[in-house]
C-alpha cells in the first residue's frame, strides 16, 4: 500500500469512529443532490476485496449509461457501500430523435437511389452495346433476302425461264420464304430498338428441318471462282422440330457463307444434324466466333460448344485485342484468336494449318481403364459395369491427368496450370469443387478413389 493510501485509510477510520457512517444519511444527501437520477445503495459484500481508495467505473450502454461507485468508509474493518446510479441520456437525443430518424431514412433512400441509378446506367450501356451489335448482325442478314429478290427480278425478266412452271414455282416459294424472313428481321429490329430486354425474343414453331436446310443451301450465294459441294446427313429420326426457323436459317447461312468465304477454290461442306431428346446439335468442324454478339456472347457460345464437342475448331475473330480477352479465349479451349482487322489469307492459312497438321490425331479415341471403370475422354463418359455417368469437359480434363498418372501423386499447381491456365485463388476453389463432383461420379466403383495428399496434390488410387 502506498503512503497516500494509508493516510486516506487512517483519516476515514478516524472520521468513522467520531461520526459513525449512516446509510440513511447518505441516502438523504444523494436524494437532495441527485433528484433526477435513479440510484441504489448496497453494502459492500464481505467476500469482496476492499480497496483502501474508493473507485468508480462506467456501466450500461450508449443509450442507457450508468455508473458504479465503490466507497470505503472503514477500510480496516473492510466496510463500505456500492452505489449503482443510472445516468439519463442526453436530452438532445430525445428532442432530435425524429429528426435523426428522418435523416437516417433520407440517407438510406439516397444510397438506394444511387445504387439503382448506377445499375440503370450499366444496364442501358449493355443494352446499347447489344442493340448496336444486333443492328450490325441484321444488316448482314438482310443481304440474303435482297440477293434472293434480285434473283427473282432477274427471273421475271427472262421469258424462257418463266415458261418453266416447276422452276417458276420454286423461285416464287424461295422469294416468299425470304420475304417472310425479311419481315421477321424488321420486326425483331424494331423490338430490339424499342424494348428494354437484354435478349431477343424467339418465335418457335414446328417445321421440317430437312426442308429448311435444303432451302438455305439452295439460296446460298456462291462467289465466282468457287466450286462448292454441299451435303447433309440426319441422325434424328423425324425431321420435324420445334424452334425458331429464322434463327436456325441465320445460323446455317452464316456458317455456310463463312466456310465458303475462308476456303480455297474447291469447297466441300457437310451438315450433320443430331437430336438428343429435345436438343438439336449441329456438329461443325470449325466455328468462327465474334465476342460481341446479341444474346450469348462468343465466350459463352464457346463454353457450350466445348461441353458437347472437344474436337470442333474454335477461332475467335474480334476487335477486342486486350490481353485479358485473348487469355480468356484460350482458357475456354479456343484454338486461335485473331484481332480485327486481319487478312483473310492469314485466317485461311491458320485454318489449313489446324486441319492438316495431324488429322489422325483428331480421330483417335482416347480411353482409360482402371479397376471396373472405363473412362472415354472423347465423350466425357464413365462406364462401370452397366452404369454410365457423364461428366463435364473440365472434370474430364482433370480425370485425364490423374488417369495418366495412376496411383501417382499429381500436384495441385500442375492441375491448375494444365486445366485453368493459372493457380489463382478462385481456380483453386473451383478445383476443390470439381474433385468433389468427380468423386461422386466415380462412386459406382468401390475400387477407385481420388485421395487428397497434404502438400502433394491428388492421387487416383486403384485397389486391385
Amino acid at each position: 500500500m502506498s503512503p497516500d493510501s494509508m493516510h486516506v485509510a487512517i483519516d476515514r477510520a478516524l472520521v468513522n469512529f467520531t461520526n459513525p457512517f449512516c446509510e440513511a444519511l447518505l441516502d438523504s444527501i444523494l436524494a437532495t443532490d441527485l433528484d433526477d437520477i435513479h440510484y441504489a445503495i448496497q453494502p459492500w459484500q464481505e467476500t469482496d476485496t476492499i480497496h483502501y481508495v474508493s473507485h468508480w467505473e462506467k456501466s450500461g450502454t450508449f443509450l442507457y449509461p450508468g455508473i458504479n461507485v465503490w466507497y470505503t468508509y472503514s477500510p480496516f474493518e473492510q466496510k463500505g457501500v456500492v452505489i449503482n446510479a443510472s445516468i439519463p441520456p442526453q436530452p438532445l437525443f430525445g428532442k432530435m430523435a425524429i429528426q435523426l430518424l428522418v435523416a437516417l431514412g433520407l440517407i438510406l433512400l439516397l444510397i438506394g437511389c444511387l445504387v439503382f441509378q448506377i445499375k440503370t446506367i450499366m444496364k442501358q450501356k449493355k443494352l446499347g452495346e447489344l442493340r448496336e451489335s444486333f443492328v450490325n448482325t441484321m444488316i448482314h442478314e438482310l443481304k440474303r433476302p435482297v440477293q434472293t429478290l434480285k434473283a427473282f427480278v432477274s427471273f421475271l425478266g427472262d421469258k424462257e425461264m418463266r415458261s418453266d412452271e416447276e422452276v417458276a414455282e420454286q423461285v416464287v416459294q424461295d422469294s416468299m420464304f425470304e420475304l417472310d424472313n425479311l419481315s421477321v428481321y424488321l420486326t425483331k429490329l424494331k423490338d430490339m430498338m424499342c424494348a428494354d430486354s437484354e435478349s431477343t425474343s424467339l418465335r418457335p414453331v414446328k417445321f421440317n428441318l430437312k426442308e429448311l436446310i435444303d432451302k438455305v443451301v439452295r439460296l446460298t450465294h456462291i462467289p465466282a471462282g468457287k466450286n462448292v459441294q454441299l451435303s447433309a446427313t440426319y441422325e434424328m429420326g423425324s425431321p420435324w422440330i420445334e424452334a425458331d426457323p429464322v434463327h436456325i436459317a441465320n445460323i446455317l447461312g452464316n456458317l455456310i457463307e463463312n466456310a465458303v468465304k475462308y476456303s480455297d477454290r474447291e469447297v466441300e461442306i457437310t451438315i450433320n444434324a443430331h437430336r438428343k431428346g429435345r436438343e438439336l446439335w449441329l456438329n461443325p468442324d470449325l466455328v468462327l466466333l465474334d465476342i460481341n454478339m446479341p444474346g450469348l456472347n462468343g465466350f459463352e457460345v464457346a463454353e457450350k460448344i466445348r461441353e458437347k464437342n472437344k474436337h470442333t475448331l474454335i477461332f475467335f475473330l474480334s476487335d477486342r485485342s486486350d490481353k485479358s480477352d485473348r487469355l480468356k479465349g484460350f482458357s475456354l479451349k479456343g484454338n486461335d484468336y485473331l484481332a480485327k482487322p486481319f487478312y483473310p489469307e492469314e485466317l485461311l492459312a491458320r485454318i489449313q494449318e489446324r486441319f492438316y497438321a495431324n488429322p489422325a490425331e483428331q480421330l483417335e479415341e482416347e480411353t482409360y481403364c482402371f479397376a471396373q471403370t472405363v473412362f472415354n475422354y472423347n465423350t466425357n463418359e464413365l462406364r462401370t459395369d452397366n452404369s454410365k455417368t457423364l461428366i463435364t469437359s473440365r472434370q474430364a480434363e482433370i480425370l485425364r491427368i490423374l488417369a495418366k498418372n495412376l496411383n501417382t501423386a499429381v500436384s495441385r499447381d500442375f492441375i491448375l496450370s494444365a486445366v485453368w491456365g493459372n493457380d489463382s485463388y478462385a481456380n483453386s476453389l473451383a478445383l476443390n469443387v470439381q474433385i468433389t463432383y468427380l468423386r461422386k461420379a466415380l462412386s459406382n466403383d468401390s475400387s477407385v478413389a481420388i485421395v487428397s495428399l497434404t502438400k502433394k496434390g491428388y492421387v487416383l488410387s486403384v485397389n486391385n
